[in-house]
């Protein structure tokens, strides 16, 4: 039996080696990667004049549905996910939306059964231009991680852009990966407009603060209009959830300070986002330029997600 013993710790050994390499190899490809713009239909562009476009920010929680802290692991059938997916594209198509930001979208995973949501929902929704950024992104031999932003469009899509973001913990950030964004400059039937996604931590205001100065410096080195949108996970003072870091800095406020704007700041609307069961606070923003102004901005009841999507209409100021 000793020779059966050995065969087997070799294959074990050759396993483990295979695994690891493996896992080492995705995570250095992972590190050079660059957002991916994909044509997802291939209807023609078509001139469209108009004074304004609709723009959306949904974070849809990797198709979990609208329980809250629902575990990965333990998704459901494919048959459900697309479903799910399918209702998300409905509402999407139904609040007339020509430009959405995505948040927690999985790309490839065995809780969504391999199935890309981004590019589902911007099939089915009937998007032509598709913009991919991984937050996460790992593999081994029979599993694959990738998940992270995306930006769906119907106006040509003329440049993309990485934007690195703090993350809570180096080593987290060398093994899985953190949240970053991704900014894109669309050519809309009111200019070229820039659009900047983000997905900032939800475990320390620290690092949101942080994340906020990097966007906050994205946002001024250009004057060409830009919207700011995703689930920041931070909000305003006197809104529940408000939070400060020990020197008193909060990302939100470091991001107005910055120029851009919001109407929640005038108290204008209720832009109640997250629980979708129990909305109690606003944590999903779209922000834009002072040369850019919003109005109708609506929330989209639904047990979806665990976040509802947000919408406005955007137009020159």
């Amino acid at each position: 039996m000793k020779w059966f013993a050995k065969i087997f710790a070799g294959m074990l050994v050759t396993v483990i080696i295979i695994t690891v390499t493996w896992y080492a190899i995705s995570r250095i490809i992972a590190s050079f990667q660059s957002p991916e713009l994909i044509i997802v239909n291939n209807q023609k562009d078509t001139p469209n004049k108009r004074d304004s476009i609709k723009l959306a920010t949904f974070n849809i929680g990797h198709a979990r549905g609208g329980k809250i802290n629902a575990e990965n692991w333990r998704g459901p059938a494919k048959k459900v996910i697309e479903k799910r997916l399918s209702g998300i594209a409905a509402q999407i198509v139904n609040s007339s939306v020509d430009i959405l930001v995505l948040n927690e979208v999985d790309f490839d995973a065995p809780w969504s059964r391999g199935v890309d949501q981004a590019v589902y929902i911007a099939r089915t929704a009937d998007f032509k231009y598709l913009v991919k950024q991984k937050n996460y992104d790992l593999s081994m031999p029979f599993v694959r991680v990738s998940a992270g932003n995306a930006i769906a469009c119907r106006f040509p899509v003329k440049e993309v852009r990485y934007i690195d973001l703090p993350a809570l913990s180096s080593k987290e950030d060398f093994f899985l990966g953190s949240r970053n964004a991704v900014l894109a400059l669309v050519e809309t039937p009111i200019g070229d407009v820039r659009v900047l996604a983000a997905h900032l931590d939800y475990r320390n205001e620290e690092v949101r603060v942080e994340s906020a100065w990097v966007l906050r410096q994205v946002v001024l080195e250009d004057e060409t209009p830009i919207v700011v949108s995703g689930d920041f996970n931070s909000t305003l003072p006197g809104l529940h959830g408000y939070e400060k870091t020990p020197s008193g800095s909060n990302a939100m406020e470091v991001m107005l300070s910055g120029g851009l704007g919001s109407a929640v700041v005038a108290g204008k609307v209720s832009e109640k986002t997250f629980p979708s069961s129990a909305p109690d606070r606003i944590i999903d923003w779209i922000l834009t330029s002072p040369n850019l102004k919003q109005s109708q901005r609506t929330v989209y009841p639904s047990l979806l997600s665990d976040h509802l999507m947000l919408t406005t209409v955007i137009s020159p100021n």
